[in-house]
């Protein structure tokens, strides 16, 4: 006991030794958290019951992930920013949107795709001179969130991908810390953790507040990424300098967003996860049944189809096993997601 003990010591105190290392970030506590829009165009999760995520998607990025269960949100999303050193900045969405319908960014197109038998779905987002391919996927084993990113410059020269992260555990985004040890996006608050990894490693990190001077998305404006904590509990929001350019050769990378209570436990999910990679389930290992529940499903009526058309791909993702063997299963996205968002 004493051994496990002084472990865990060690461990709090070698992460509080990397965050204290960088400056801290101005502007605590930030905006008001709320949550994100509900018009949803993905939901999804594993086949097993060993994963404890749950991923939503909007039509350019991602949306809520759900950890340890479907009643709780503790992410509020990732999506991606692009630069070319030059005067261009596009992210995907505008999350800080004032009336929060959030919409793509002026420039920039997306659509959203299941992947044919399985439990993935393509998100593909172009902007100006770039293009982007998300694969989601959730880890079978491990509350891990995964995408396989394609990122490619269609000019032919080198831009760079930033990765703009909002984390929220515990189902509340204003009470939190953010910190990068060994350039992960880790934040934390007193029940949960959340830790944002990839391969190749980011290059540089940082976390602030929104909506003020170290809001990330705000830093960029300037042409650079700060490198604060955001020690003092708030709304925080981080962002990475992933290590793609878009050339040839260096255009592919892949994202892990592990959870856990702890930071400990976050960290290992996604590291873990990362160094399994996306490995979706084989066909012959889905239960009998599988490929005919897929085919009946149908689509909504022409009528309703703007209205329930992420609804329709959602329940491909829950058709098996039926909720009563499952008892987390569900056949749409929390319906907390579904009637709409808001401040806690």
């Amino acid at each position: 006991m004493r051994t496990a003990a002084l472990l865990c010591v060690c461990a709090a105190l070698t992460i509080t030794a990397s965050a204290q290392a960088k400056e801290p970030a101005p502007g605590a506590p930030g905006a008001i958290h709320v949550w994100a829009p509900a018009d949803k165009h993905g939901f999804g999760t594993a086949e097993g019951v060993d994963s404890k995520a749950w991923f939503t998607l909007r039509q350019g990025s991602l949306s809520e992930v759900y950890y340890p269960d479907l009643s709780t949100p503790a992410f509020r999303g990732l999506q991606f920013a692009v630069s070319d050193g030059k005067g261009l900045l596009q992210r995907e969405t505008v999350d800080d949107d004032p009336r929060h319908i959030e919409p793509l960014e002026a420039g920039v197109t997306s659509e959203v795709q299941p992947v044919p038998g399985s439990l993935e779905f393509r998100q593909v987002t172009q902007g100006t001179g770039w293009r982007l391919t998300k694969t989601w996927i959730t880890d079978p084993t491990r509350a891990t969130v995964l995408a396989k990113v394609r990122f490619e410059s269609l000019t032919g020269k080198p831009m760079r991908l930033y990765v703009l992260a909002d984390p929220a555990p515990g189902n509340d985004g204003n009470d939190d810390v953010g910190i990068s040890p060994d350039e992960l996006l880790v934040g934390y608050d007193d029940v949960a953790a959340s830790a944002v990894a990839a391969k190749p490693a980011f290059e540089r990190a940082t976390s602030g507040y929104r909506g003020t001077e170290s809001d990330p998305w705000h830093d960029l404006r300037d042409g650079q990424l700060s490198n604060y904590d955001a020690v003092a509990p708030g709304n925080v929001v981080q962002g990475a300098l992933t290590g793609i350019t878009g050339e040839q050769g260096s255009q592919t990378m892949t994202l892990a967003i592990g959870f856990g209570a702890n930071v400990a436990a976050a960290r290992t999910a996604a590291t873990q996860s990362l160094a399994t990679g996306l490995q979706p389930p084989r066909p012959r290992s889905r239960p009998a049944g599988w490929s005919t529940a897929t085919r009946s499903r149908t689509r909504p009526r022409a009528s309703r189809e703007t209205r329930t058309s992420s609804a329709s791909m959602t329940s491909r993702c829950w058709c098996w096993p039926p909720p009563r063997t499952r008892p987390t299963a569900a056949r749409r996205s929390p319906r907390r997601t579904w009637r709409g968002s808001g401040a806690r």
